[in-house]
């Protein structure tokens, strides 16, 4: 169900921007003062005294460790909460000058739409129109000017030719789409978006945040965006608001201070730096080794490192710092961006998995298409591919989930059909994409020690590793919670906690940082990576190139139920650019950075 499902009620009532006490005010389309939220009356808050504002017509980022209270931060400043869930809400919040107690919440959600994290969940319809005719009814819009509403908005988010699709049929990147026409029926003034492409190919990523920037400047619409991946907003944002784990706003102000004084902070809060930023900081630090190791000045490699300006935070940015440089030195930073990789070791004959001619058919259709490939002990391979490619689905028929409908798997040389479904999940683990699909205890803790008590080792061992487990993945504090009742970063640490918990050798990991702060997307890789350098097989789903260039042995190019590459990352960065273009995939930042430096590097030298 959208916001404006969620709170308009039956009647329609002017949403004119109200004068409020001052004209100050008036300009801040949100402004909270000592707001504080908990969900039981006696528990500890979720969120404490907050004072924060979002000024008409900015884009602000909402960043945060994982668990932190963001999304709860912006259902209260939008008031979702306490409306939608029971729970204690203290302090004031006011929406364009005026208290949102004296707002009826059919304003609201002509103010300000949100577009959820799980974008799915709000849907209520079977079909794109009428979703939206559905929102458009409960503000309780007159017929006769729906359809002219319905064409305008499905026509500023692309969507107008599947305006009678069914809405299951739809990609990801369309329905987040469908989503945001949802919220921008109602004419709303300001926009939520709550992790809006943490599901979305590299390729949907980029085009739904262009088109949000788009609407944004065409329309002045305000932003609010939740987000832990940057690049694709970083260089629209004209503020940050920073929390921190115990859900206080620790920053405010201008992107380019913060990434420029508070870089440890961030990395201690588990802040995803733009990619660019880390780019710099590891150029700065390789071309500063390079100077004194080759008795270079070291005035050739200053702009790179130079405290004085703004750190970059674009790609463009580093591209502008590098061209800055020295020819000498701009030669020098291009071989370190593209450094030659040592081949990680793995046993070419210890075969765990073969698959031959895969077929799997849904409504007639090949959803998977004659697929073979090999996985072998101590080896990480990537499958990736664009959104609705059919890579879960294969990760689903490897690991014994699903059934082919033609071709066949062995597991250790033995058809997969043949062993016992307790033998069979003895040697793969799995992680879903909904983390939700795997959990089967009541508490986070029996979560974790389900696993650990099928291997028959004793309860102090059990609890002595969930302890451990707690403490490494930063679910101390809610040992004692529901599965189902965490949040969507919790639910996802956990999922993954608990298969690495267990002993298979072959491991399946859907989106395993996905929802993830910094801080724990590399804890949760460098466990992974431990596996595999033990010995284990890890096949992972990402839409994530920087982790597939950083941990992968292989990469699968999955599109259409077929493959379209299977070898190393560096020859598909280096060698198939089309074919990523063709699937929606972006090369890693260094690659790309690299590419455009040698191009330049080229044309200066021919120019000369």
């Amino acid at each position: 169900m959208t916001a404006g499902q969620l709170l308009a009620t039956g009647r329609s009532h002017s949403a004119s921007v109200p004068a409020g006490d001052d004209q100050h005010d008036s300009r801040k389309a949100i402004m909270a003062e000592g707001l504080a939220l908990a969900f039981e009356e006696h528990d500890a808050p979720v969120l404490a005294n907050i004072d924060a504002a979002v000024h008409d017509g900015e884009t602000v980022l909402l960043l945060g460790p994982s668990g932190c209270g963001k999304s709860s931060l912006a259902f209260c400043l939008t008031g979702l909460y306490p409306y939608a869930i029971d729970s204690h809400v203290e302090g004031r919040v006011s929406i364009y000058g005026k208290p949102l107690a004296d707002y009826e919440s059919g304003d609201i959600a002509q103010l300000i739409g949100i577009v959820f994290q799980d974008f799915e969940s709000q849907f209520c319809m079977l079909r794109v129109e009428e979703e939206i005719a559905f929102c458009l009814e409960n503000w309780n819009c007159p017929r006769a000017d729906m359809d002219h509403i319905i064409r305008e908005v499905l026509d500023k988010v692309g969507l107008n030719d599947w305006r009678h699709a069914f809405i299951h049929e739809l990609s990801g990147g369309m329905k987040q789409k469908l989503a945001l026409a949802c919220a921008l029926a109602l004419r709303t003034r300001m926009l939520v978006l709550d992790e809006p492409t943490s599901n979305l190919d590299p390729y949907a990523r980029r085009q739904f945040a262009n088109l949000v920037t788009e609407l944004a400047l065409k329309e002045g619409l305000t932003l609010l965006i939740i987000e832990h991946q940057l690049d694709d907003w970083i260089g629209i944002a004209n503020r940050l608001l920073v929390m921190d784990a115990d859900g206080t706003i620790v920053y405010d102000g201008l992107p380019a201070p913060y990434f420029k004084h508070h870089v440890a902070e961030a990395k201690a809060h588990g802040i995803w730096l733009p990619r660019a930023l880390e780019l710099q900081q590891a150029l700065a630090e390789d071309l500063s080794m390079v100077g004194k190791a080759t008795d270079v000045s070291s005035r050739d490699f200053a702009d790179i490192a130079e405290d004085a300006d703004d750190p970059p935070l674009t790609e463009q940015q580093l591209l502008a710092k590098l061209s800055s440089l020295p020819r000498d030195a701009q030669a020098t930073a291009l071989s370190l961006l593209t450094p030659l990789k040592t081949k990680r070791s793995y046993t070419e004959d210890r075969v765990f998995l073969q698959a031959h001619e895969l077929v799997f058919r849904r409504k007639g259709r090949a959803v998977i298409d004659g697929v073979s490939l090999t996985l072998r002990a101590g080896e990480w391979v990537a499958l990736v591919g664009p959104n609705g490619a059919g890579k879960s689905t294969l990760a689903s028929l490897l690991s014994g989930l699903t059934q082919p409908d033609e071709g066949n798997i062995l597991l250790q040389g033995i058809h997969l059909h043949r062993y016992a479904e307790r033998e069979l999940r003895a040697f793969i683990g799995y992680v879903f994409q909904n983390p939700e699909h795997q959990f089967i205890a009541d508490t986070v803790r029996d979560e974790l020690a389900f696993g650990l008590r099928r291997q028959g080792i004793s309860e102090e061992d059990v609890q002595s590793q969930v302890t451990d487990t707690l403490t490494r993945f930063r679910l101390t504090k809610i040992a004692d919670a529901n599965p189902f009742a965490l949040s969507q970063g919790q639910k996802r640490r956990l999922s993954v906690a608990a298969v690495l918990t267990d002993s298979q050798q072959l491991l399946m990991c859907d989106e395993p940082t996905y929802g993830q702060d910094a801080y724990a997307s590399k804890q949760l890789m460098d466990m992974l990576h431990s596996r595999v350098q033990a010995g284990s097989a890890v096949l992972m789903i990402t839409h994530d190139m920087e982790w597939v260039e950083a941990y992968a042995d292989r990469v699968i190019v999955l599109s259409e139920g077929q493959i379209r590459y299977d070898g190393s990352p560096a020859s598909l960065w280096t060698e198939h650019a089309s074919l990523l273009e063709a699937n929606h995939l972006r090369m890693p930042m260094n690659y790309s950075v690299a590419g455009r430096l040698r191009t330049q590097l080229a044309e200066g030298g021919e120019r000369r």
